[in-house]
């Protein structure tokens, strides 16, 4: 039997949200592709200290990151995951600042996972179904489109993500056929 999965969504209403000065959408896309993943190298960025600050355990801009020890949660869940780090300094360079180390994952694309009735609008995905046939021995999902990237994961990955106590993001049931 296929266990539940979930699409992980940006929860919108989190604000101060730490931000990269100086990571650029060209480099680091929203829609992060086999070729983008490849270009990139581990970097180091600065953000702007603001009071108050929110260091999420998941980031979805410029792209979509994972903060250290939920990024080694995925690793362990499905150990093909690949990811490049991101490690932020405050712009100012204080030393009591944090220091916090995000990683950007990426698996590659498989938008056949997807159910023909899959609800889409512009090529983006408004309501995912998920072909069943595709979530054996897997924990995660990465879907590129036109129009947006879908993370999903299995309720397995989804309860060690909540054990962690995670923020940042919101998760919705998705269905399977």
């Amino acid at each position: 039997m296929i266990e539940p999965w979930y699409w992980l969504q940006e929860d919108t209403s989190v604000h101060h949200v730490i931000q990269a000065t100086e990571l650029t959408g060209r480099k680091y896309p929203p829609i992060m592709r086999g070729d983008c993943f490849l270009r990139l190298e581990d970097t180091v960025t600065h953000y702007a200290r603001k009071e108050p600050m929110f260091m999420p355990d998941f980031l979805f801009a410029p792209t979509f990151m994972l903060e250290n020890a939920m990024f080694e949660l995925w690793q362990q869940l499905q150990p093909e995951l690949r990811g490049k780090s991101v490690q932020f300094f405050e712009e100012q360079n204080r030393l009591d600042a944090p220091m916090p180390l995000y990683w950007v994952p990426f698996l590659p694309s498989e938008e056949d996972a997807l159910h023909a009735e899959t609800k889409q609008e512009l090529g983006r995905v408004v309501t995912p179904i998920l072909r069943r046939e595709k979530l054996a021995n897997r924990h995660f999902l990465h879907i590129t489109l036109a129009g947006g990237q879908l993370w999903l994961a299995s309720l397995t990955a989804v309860e060690a993500i909540l054990r962690q106590g995670a923020m940042g993001l919101t998760i919705t049931s998705v269905e399977s056929r």
